[in-house]
Order: C-alpha cells, then sequence, then structure tokens
C-alpha cells in the first residue's frame, strides 16, 4: 500500500520543484548508485495501490499516491452523464393523467402560492370557468392608453390556462405566462387581497372591451353582499347606513365555530366614544349590523391577526369548526329569501407568522364530487373537510381547521354541465398538449438522436480509457515497450473536448426535414453526426522536462505524468492527431525535433544523482549553522572595538579571520541561495509538446500547402506557452533577490577604497571555523586574515566625526534628562491624581507625553525639539481658547507652577533645543482658566460649535441607539420609570440601526418599528428627555454618532387604541404590479 507523501518544510533554500522527490530519495542510501530499476522504484512503479482502490473513497483530485492511477481525470464525468442517459431511456413510464378522475396541479414559478391558490379555486367555480371560456378576442381591440395591462391578452392567457388545467396529460399545468402579463413580482402576498385586486382589475378593464360584459357582470355580482349598519340612541336618534361588501370579516379569537364567529360579528355593540347627533351625547348609542342580501358565492375570511403589547403582529391559530353547509338564515334570521349554501373551497395559511407562508386549498371537484388537496402542483385525494352535523364533544383540531383563512360556500343549484372550451381551441390545444406529452415520455427527435450520438461516442472513449490501463503487478518493469508516460492534461483535454462536442443536444433545424414517423435511425444518425456535431479539436499542451530532455522523477511523483499501456497511449495520441515534440531553447529561438512517447528509458538519472549530491550538502550545512551558532552566542568576545581593543591591547588568535556579522547572522539564506546557484538545472529546461502541429527536426514544413497552417500554429504555440516558459527559465536560473552572480562571501567588511570599513561589525573566527564556514558552499570568498589589512582612513575619519556628532547629542538629551526628567515624571502622575497645588501656567502636554520616549531609541532623540506651545493658542488671535469642554483640552492641557515653567523651559534653552524661552500662558491660580484678557472667547465658541457639529455630523452613516421601554413600569413622581441609571439597565432592551445624519427623525422611527414589527406611528422617540420633531433631520435634533453610552429613549405606545397597525391598504402589496 502507497503511503502518502507529505512535504515536512525543513526550512532550508530547496528546489520546490523536487519537495516529493527528496522525501522518497531519503529512503534509500545517499551513497547508493542511482541505476534504472532504482529510479522505477523511486517512481514507485511497483505500486498500484492507493487510496482510490479503497471502498467507498469520496476523493475527487488527481491521485498522487499511484503513478498507474486515472481516477478523476474526465472519466467519471462521462460515465455519469452516460449512467444518467441509459437511466432516462429504461425509465420512460411516464402516466397520462386521467383527465376525468384527478385534477391538474400548477407549478409555482416563485412565491405564486397565492396565485395557484386563487385560480384552482376559482377554477372550480363553474360559472366563473364557463365566464372565462365564453370570453372572444375581438380584432378591434386597443389597450386603452392610461390602463397597465393589456386586458385581452390577459384573459385570453386564463382562458388558456384554464383549459390546460382541464384536458392537460400532464400532472400539472403553468401559470407563469398570466403571472408575466399581471406584472407580479416574487414577493409573498396575501390570496384575498389578490382576490379583490384581481376581481376589481376584471371590473375595471372588461368595461373597455366590447366582448367583456358577461364576465364583467358574474364578477360584481358572484360576491357581492348587502351590510346595513345601524347606529342608534336611547334619545330616540337612528342612523342607517348600507354597503356592498365582498366578504364577511370574522374575528376568530377566543371562538370554537364558525357559528361563534358569526355570532360574535352580528351582535349588537355598544358604542362609548361616538357622539350622538340627536343629544350630543356620548355612550348611548348601539351599533348593529345583519345582511340583507347574500351573493352566489359566501366568501367567508377568519381574521387570524392580533398585535401583542408592543404593536407586533401575531397570527391566531385558534382551531375553528365549520359546517359544510350552511342556511343564510344563520347570518339573519329575518332575510327575505332564503338559500342553502355548500363548502366547495377552503384556503388555508399554513405558517407561524402574518407576514410570510405557504397558501394551499382544499375544494371539491365538480366532476367526480371528491374533496383534493391543492398544494401547487401536488393535487391528492382527501377527506371533505368541516362536519355535516355539529359535533356535541370536543373534537382533535386538524391542519384545516387551525389555518383555515377563508371559506367559499356557494349557492346549491340543480346539476351544472362541465364547460368546455370551443372545438377550434379544444382541438389545438388537444394536440399541442399530446405532443409535449410524447415528448416527455419519448424525447425529441434530436433528444433521441443525441442520445445514440453520445453512447456511440462513449462506447469508443470508454474502450480507449481501458487500453490505457496496466494490469497490476508486484514487481517493477522490465519492458520498454510496455509502459509509456503522458501529461495529465493530455489525458484531461481528451475528455474534456469529447464532452463539450457531446454532452450537450444539438437540435435538428427544420430545414433538415426529417420526418418523426418515417426516418431511418442508422442513415440519420450518421447524417447528424457528419452535420451537427464538429470535430473534436485539442489544444497544445506542454510538459516541462529537465536540461538534458528528459523526465523529471517529481512529475512522476506529482501526477504531473501517468503511467500508461503503450499501445493504448498510441492509439489515444492518434485519435486525438497529436504528436510529440521535444522543445529546445537555443540562441532565444525554439527548436522543435519531432519524438516517441515518453517510456521508462527516458527518466533522467542524472537528475536524480545531483539532486542526491544538493541533499548531501544541505545535510552538512546543518552542522555548519550550528558553529555559526555559537560564534554568535560568544560575540560579545569577539567583536571588534576600536577603543576597547586600543585601550586593553587585546590580540587576536592565531590564523584568525575578520567576518561580517551581518553575512553570519543571515548565513543559513545566503548558503541556500548559493546551493541553489550551484545545482541549478543543467541547461535550459526542454519542453514536451503535444501538438498537431507537423514539423521535422529541421523546423521545415511537411507539405508546401501546409506551410501557411504550420507558421501560424507554431506562432500559436510559442505564444501559448512563452508566458509559463518565461517563469519557468526565471525560477531555475535565477538566485535570490539578496544575492547576485558576482556575491562574495565576507565582501561586506570593506568599503569601495577597499579597506576596512567601521560602519559594518565584524568579529573573529578561528581557521577552522573560517574553513567550516565557506567550504565547500563559498570556494570564493573575501578571506581577511586579522591584522594583515588595515582600516581605510578616509572612512574612519568619517565615521569618528558622525560617531562624535552622535555622542553630542545624546550628552545633550542625558543633560536635559538630568535635569528635568524626574520633575517631567512628577507632572505625569500628577495629571492622573488629585492635588492642592495651585498653578498658573501651562505647558504643552505633547512635549511631557513624548520626553520618556527620548531615551529608548536614537530615532526618538533626534526628533527631540523644543516645547511646542503654539497648539494652545489659537492660530487668529494668539491667545488662550481651550477649555475642558473642549475635547482638545485634556489631549493638549498641562497645568504648572511658575517655578516649573520656567525651570523646563530654561533647561531646554540651555541645553541647545530651543533658541529662546517658550511661550509663557498663564492662568488663574483660583479657577484654572485663563483670565479674560489672555482668553479668546470668539474662537473659544467657534471651537466648541466645530466639535459639536462633528458629533451631529455622519454623511457616511453611524450606529444610532435606542432603549426600548415599557410605560407599565410607573413610579409616583415622574409617571414614567424611562431614565434608568445603573449600568446593567442601561444596556437592556437596547436596539440600533444605522442612519445618516441628513436623515428625518421620522425615517430613523420607520427604521426602529421594521426591527420591532410595530407600526412607526405608535413610536415616540426622546432624546435628552425632550421629544423628537418627526420634520427634523438627526443632525438638527442633535443626535450624535454612536451613542450607547446614553442612548435614547424609545417608547412603545402600549395602549390597545393606538398601537393597533391598520389595515394595510389594499394596493400596497401590489403597488408595481399591473393590479394596482
Amino acid at each position: 500500500m502507497a503511503t502518502k507523501r507529505k512535504h515536512s518544510g525543513n526550512g532550508k533554500s530547496s528546489d520546490s520543484k523536487s519537495v516529493l522527490s527528496r522525501e522518497v530519495l531519503k529512503s534509500i542510501e545517499l551513497s547508493s548508485e542511482v541505476t534504472l530499476p532504482t529510479a522505477l522504484k523511486l517512481a514507485e512503479l511497483d505500486k498500484h495501490d492507493c487510496a482510490h482502490s479503497k471502498m467507498n473513497c469520496t476523493k475527487k483530485a488527481n491521485c498522487k499516491d499511484s503513478p498507474y492511477c486515472l481516477k478523476n481525470l474526465g472519466m467519471e464525468k462521462m460515465d455519469k452523464m452516460q449512467q444518467k442517459i441509459v437511466l432516462e431511456i429504461s425509465n420512460k413510464d411516464v402516466e397520462m393523467r386521467n383527465i376525468n378522475e384527478k385534477p391538474s396541479g400548477l407549478q409555482n414559478s416563485g412565491n405564486h402560492c397565492y396565485v395557484n391558490s386563487f385560480l384552482q379555486i376559482w377554477f372550480n367555480y363553474l360559472p366563473f370557468r364557463k365566464a372565462v371560456y365564453d370570453f372572444e378576442a375581438d380584432e378591434n381591440f386597443e389597450q386603452p392608453i392610461d390602463s397597465k395591462l393589456n386586458i385581452q391578452n390577459t384573459m385570453l392567457s386564463l382562458k388558456d390556462l384554464f383549459a390546460t388545467m382541464q384536458i392537460t396529460p400532464f400532472e400539472d399545468a403553468c401559470a407563469l405566462p398570466l403571472i408575466k402579463l399581471l406584472k407580479l413580482n416574487n414577493e409573498q402576498n396575501d390570496a384575498l387581497e389578490f382576490t379583490t385586486l384581481f376581481f376589481s382589475m376584471l371590473e375595471r378593464e372588461l368595461k373597455m372591451h366590447n366582448n367583456g360584459n358577461p364576465l364583467r357582470n358574474l364578477v360584481m355580482t358572484a360576491m357581492k353582499s348587502v351590510q346595513k349598519q345601524t347606529l342608534e340612541c336611547t334619545c330616540g336618534q337612528k342612523s342607517v347606513l348600507s354597503s356592498d361588501i365582498g366578504n364577511i370579516p370574522l374575528n376568530v379569537q377566543n371562538c370554537k365555530t364558525l357559528q361563534e364567529a358569526i355570532d360574535s360579528y352580528f351582535c349588537r355593540e355598544k358604542v362609548d366614544d361616538y357622539n350622538c347627533e340627536g343629544c350630543n351625547r356620548s355612550g348611548n348609542v348601539i351599533k348593529s349590523i345583519e345582511i340583507n342580501k347574500l351573493p352566489k358565492v359566501l366568501v367567508i375570511q377568519l381574521n387570524r391577526i392580533s398585535y401583542d403589547s408592543s404593536g407586533k403582529s401575531c397570527k391566531v391559530n385558534t382551531p375553528i369548526h365549520y359546517p359544510r353547509r350552511i342556511c343564510s338564515s344563520k347570518l339573519n334570521p329575518n332575510i327575505a329569501v332564503r338559500n342553502e349554501y355548500e363548502l366547495f373551497g377552503v384556503m388555508i395559511h399554513d405558517g407561524n407568522q402574518t407576514y410570510c407562508g405557504h397558501y394551499f386549498d382544499l375544494i371539491k371537484d365538480p366532476n367526480t364530487g371528491k374533496w383534493f388537496k391543492y398544494n401547487d402542483r401536488m393535487v391528492d385525494e382527501t377527506k371533505a373537510p368541516g362536519y355535516d352535523t355539529e359535533p356535541n364533544t370536543s373534537v382533535k383540531s386538524s391542519t384545516d381547521m387551525k389555518g383555515c383563512y377563508a371559506l367559499l360556500y356557494r349557492a346549491v343549484t340543480e346539476f351544472e354541465e362541465i364547460p368546455t372550451p370551443n372545438k377550434e381551441m379544444l382541438a389545438k390545444l388537444n394536440k399541442d398538449l399530446y405532443e409535449k406529452f410524447l415528448i416527455s415520455k419519448e424525447g425529441t427527435l434530436s433528444e433521441k438522436l443525441w442520445k445514440n450520438t453520445f453512447l456511440e461516442a462513449y462506447k469508443r472513449i470508454n474502450q480507449m480509457w481501458s487500453n490505457l490501463l496496466i494490469e497490476p503487478s508486484s514487481t517493477l518493469p522490465t519492458k520498454d515497450d510496455d509502459i509509456a508516460f503522458v501529461s495529465t492534461k493530455v489525458l484531461r483535454q481528451f475528455h474534456e473536448t469529447f464532452m463539450s462536442v457531446y454532452e450537450k443536444k444539438v437540435e435538428i433545424p427544420s430545414s433538415f426535414n426529417i420526418n418523426r414517423e418515417s426516418y431511418n435511425l442508422d442513415e440519420t444518425q450518421t447524417f447528424l453526426k457528419e452535420n451537427l456535431y464538429p470535430k473534436p479539436h485539442f489544444q497544445t499542451i506542454t510538459l516541462e522536462l529537465c536540461g538534458h530532455g528528459k523526465l523529471l522523477l517529481e512529475s512522476i511523483l506529482s501526477g504531473d505524468v501517468k503511467a500508461v499501456n503503450k499501445r493504448g497511449i498510441v492509439e489515444m495520441l492518434d485519435t486525438m492527431q497529436l504528436s510529440v515534440y521535444n522543445v529546445e531553447s537555443i540562441k532565444n529561438s525554439d527548436q522543435y525535433f519531432k519524438r516517441n512517447i515518453i517510456t521508462i528509458n527516458d527518466i533522467c538519472l542524472s537528475c536524480i544523482e545531483k539532486l542526491k549530491e544538493r541533499m548531501t550538502f544541505e545535510k552538512n550545512l546543518d552542522s555548519t549553522n550550528a558553529v555559526i551558532k555559537n560564534i554568535l552566542k560568544d560575540s560579545a568576545r569577539r567583536t571588534f572595538d576600536y577603543k576597547i581593543w586600543k585601550e586593553k591591547n587585546i590580540s587576536f588568535p592565531e590564523k584568525a579571520r575578520w567576518v561580517g556579522k551581518a553575512h553570519l547572522k543571515n548565513y543559513k539564506k545566503l548558503a541556500g541561495d548559493m546551493i541553489n546557484r550551484y545545482f541549478r538545472t543543467f541547461g535550459t529546461p526542454h519542453r514536451l509538446i503535444f501538438s498537431s502541429n507537423s514539423q521535422d527536426n529541421n523546423g521545415t514544413e511537411d507539405t508546401d500547402e501546409e506551410y501557411d497552417e504550420v507558421v501560424e500554429k507554431k506562432t500559436k504555440i510559442e505564444n501559448e506557452f512563452s508566458e509559463g516558459f518565461e517563469e519557468l527559465t526565471t525560477k531555475t536560473n535565477r538566485l535570490s533577490e539578496d544575492i547576485n552572480e558576482d556575491f562574495l562571501f565576507n565582501d561586506v567588511l570593506f568599503c569601495p577604497h577597499r579597506g576596512l570599513t567601521y560602519e559594518e561589525p565584524r568579529l573573529y573566527v578561528s581557521y577552522d571555523e573560517w574553513q567550516k564556514i565557506t567550504d565547500p558552499i563559498f570556494p570564493e570568498n573575501n578571506e581577511v586574515i586579522c591584522g594583515e589589512i588595515d582600516e581605510c582612513s578616509d572612512c574612519t575619519t568619517k565615521y569618528f566625526v558622525n560617531e562624535n556628532d552622535r555622542t553630542l547629542r545624546a550628552q545633550k538629551v542625558n543633560g536635559l534628562k538630568e535635569e528635568i526628567g524626574p520633575l517631567i515624571k512628577g507632572i505625569e502622575k500628577r495629571q492622573a491624581t488629585s492635588t492642592n497645588v495651585k498653578f498658573s501656567h501651562v505647558l504643552c502636554k505633547r512635549f511631557i507625553r513624548n520626553f520618556p520616549k527620548v531615551f529608548k531609541s536614537e530615532e526618538y532623540t533626534k526628533q527631540l525639539n523644543g516645547v511646542c506651545q503654539e497648539c494652545l493658542v489659537c492660530d487668529k488671535h494668539k491667545k488662550q481658547f481651550l477649555q475642558e469642554d473642549l475635547k482638545q483640552y485634556n489631549e493638549l492641557f498641562v497645568s504648572v507652577s511658575e517655578d516649573e515653567f520656567n525651570k523646563i523651559g530654561l533647561a531646554v534653552l540651555n541645553h541647545g533645543f530651543i533658541e529662546k524661552m517658550p511661550l509663557e500662558l498663564k492662568i488663574d491660580v483660583e479657577t484654572g482658566f485663563p483670565n479674560d484678557e489672555s482668553f479668546c472667547e470668539e474662537c473659544h465658541e467657534q471651537a466648541l460649535k466645530d466639535q459639536d457639529d462633528d458629533r451631529f455630523f455622519y454623511p457616511n452613516g453611524a450606529k444610532i441607539y435606542a432603549k426600548v421601554v415599557d410605560l407599565n413600569e410607573k413610579n409616583s413622581e415622574n409617571g414614567f420609570n424611562l431614565f434608568l441609571t445603573t449600568k446593567r439597565n442601561n444596556t437592556k432592551n437596547v436596539i440600533s440601526c444605522n442612519m445618516y445624519s441628513t436623515e428625518k427623525v421620522f425615517e430613523m422611527k420607520a427604521a426602529f418599528a421594521n426591527l420591532l414589527k410595530v407600526n412607526p406611528y405608535s413610536l415616540t422617540i426622546l432624546n435628552n428627555e425632550k421629544e423628537l420633531n418627526n420634520d427634523l433631520t438627526l443632525q438638527e435634533s442633535k443626535i450624535p454618532k454612536g451613542n450607547d453610552d446614553n442612548p435614547m429613549v424609545l417608547i412603545v405606545n402600549q395602549n390597545e387604541t393606538s398601537y393597533c397597525i391598520d389595515e394595510r391598504p389594499v394596493e400596497t402589496g401590489f403597488k408595481d404590479s399591473a393590479l394596482s
């Protein structure tokens, strides 16, 4: 079993193209000679097992464990396609729907279940279906300019859809053409709202059509009831109002049966807030409602929306028992005309939220009298909902009882005939639907011929692929004729190209005039292949070889090439019409030499030997690195220091050498770069090209007729691989950015005048240490024997001048530190604690804050300047303007006594950091603020205004925080407990939204209302105990950005009369549709 190789990453500057080769070379003795059997063993050509050979292997990448494994190189995709086609051919038992037994469903093309619910209910109301069928087009009809839709096209689409639902052999039909005409988006909407809008649209638009009156009259009368509302006062004043309603809205909360909800709707109710016109008093008026006229279709809406204390809408899941038949007397005992109604549709809303969910219906089929559950395209027979006799005991609640949103009853009439479209439409629709069904069952002619073409091509390709496989063997291959190596890219392209040609069917043009009933499959198949499917064209592929023009061991181990049957790959390359060329770059020109396929004898043994030698060097480098480490540990004793060595008269060990400290510190990197230089690939790497380009080894063309094609193709090949080849050459031949061709180890010790320099630290090493450092990695080096070469006089003078400058600067800084350091430290500590000392002067805080940094490094020393006082005065009047209400006050303001100011100023002046005393700024010793004469009120006010404007101005947006408050929490003094002070309570119930300072307060209310799912008009926002004006912007209302430390107060009005959100305007959800 082949083991999985991992690159451990030893930190050496190794060639990235030999990672796997290094791992396998560790398994043999480095001193052994590399022979062909050894190379074959290193290439693991004696191993056939890999991860893919295990059962249930889910590995999808190219296998690198075995050179024989051809998994995941493209054949799997063709296998999957072949299995799919075979399954489709064998799975053609598509059953035709029995149109007399099972109704058709509707496909859901988005969030359009509410449309499907409407269509499926009203399709089963036969008068409406007949009226739709009776609608005829008017050739003189023109769409009115002010109309959003073409009513004629809409009605014809609805007519076609109803006819399809009635006679289609499929399980479902598609309402998408009608949905597009209505311009409906993919948002969820209310099904009853859509019903109201759709019928209103028909009533409005059909008036403009010559053939629209029959359907318009049905729509206007089918659901219209007459409701009378009476307001009667105890004084005798009486008011009666009659109105038309489309459905009866019932509140089902706290009700168990439909009759309870009806009785609650029609019960007499006292109206407390109505002011009687007769006696001008309120509280004595009784309201009553009754239905005087009932429609042919009785739609009872069950209101399942309520609101909690915060104004958030909630769904009412109260189960309601409802009858299958209902008499008009149940609605009004005194009604003049009594009718019997039978249930024919139950609209159900499935979901726990009011603003989203799914609609499905229970509908009684008028053809069979059976009940079916319509859930978009799924239609299944179900038991009849509701009850015939009202249950006396509790009945287990069902899904329809909990989710019923509307109950549709129709007046009981005599037998109604099932309407059908006219004969001409019926014949055409039948023919079209039958052809579509036949296609779904057998496939189109194009599809049928394509499948046969693909399966035939698959058979050839699968056979060629099988011919590539090599029988597993535990011994190494011995014959050169048995095994060949081919680029993995060739194998991938073999499949990808064939798949690109055959994976998609090509429609047969009508001009071919092939008769489905009488065509000959074999003749048509041949004709199709020759005329419709292009001949596969294979791109040129390159494989990198070594500088000897042979195969790299790394290419085998990395899976870039695969070991295949030689006869099989020759057959495949002939099919792909690819020839093999060896490309060698000579004098910036590519020379092409035709050659045979690569075999086991083409594995480069020289490169393996070279890699072994390199690994030996790197192994020796480990011991050298240990020597370097010990030298650097002893650097304090070995490092040259002119003054110390001169004063102590230190002598050098015998045969000691000077070495630059920088080169010792970077030795590992420099040595790695030198190894890369020494073991760079022999010559320029060759390339193996698989191309249809036909050139002989002299670069001449095979025939004169092909000259232009060959030149063009050769140019294409060169352009195609020039970028990758340049990168390869650069990576192989270049050295590190830190080292170049003329690099000389230890050359860093010399100045431009070729004398020793003081700028570069150096230390001595013994002769033995020098030998270990330089041999054999740095055979060419700059050997400097201690005491034989003198320092450069010019550079030495310059060095000591700069050193004197640094010394003088350091002395000044140290003197300043010694004189005022304790004082500065005391001022720093004093700012953090309270004190009774009275101050009369102001000092720039930046000087105090930066002073300790000066002594940490030479860079800070260079940055020390005088005391800055300019930031404490205004630019316009040069007066103090800072007070505690400004942010800059704490950043720049330090109070000191007069003695402290003078001591610091004189010290900085005397040590040469400034030329005159700092600007003297005084403050009142009692108040700590400047007096009126030295304080600039104008600039202070402007700075304060700018600071406030910055807090309230956020054009790019910022988070605004508000605390939601419950008005039920009252206290005795303030009425409401709005302003909580504890830290825990201050963060409790805090919400936030992103706003811009240019947006208005009401827009912020809307954003918060959206988070709370409440009406924005039910919100009141207080900022610093003041109510915000809806019409002002956030900047004008002084609302700061990021106010989480002091959030606004957000009050949700819990008064039931004010928080209840009004019914959504009918057109809100359809404002962009053709129904608005």
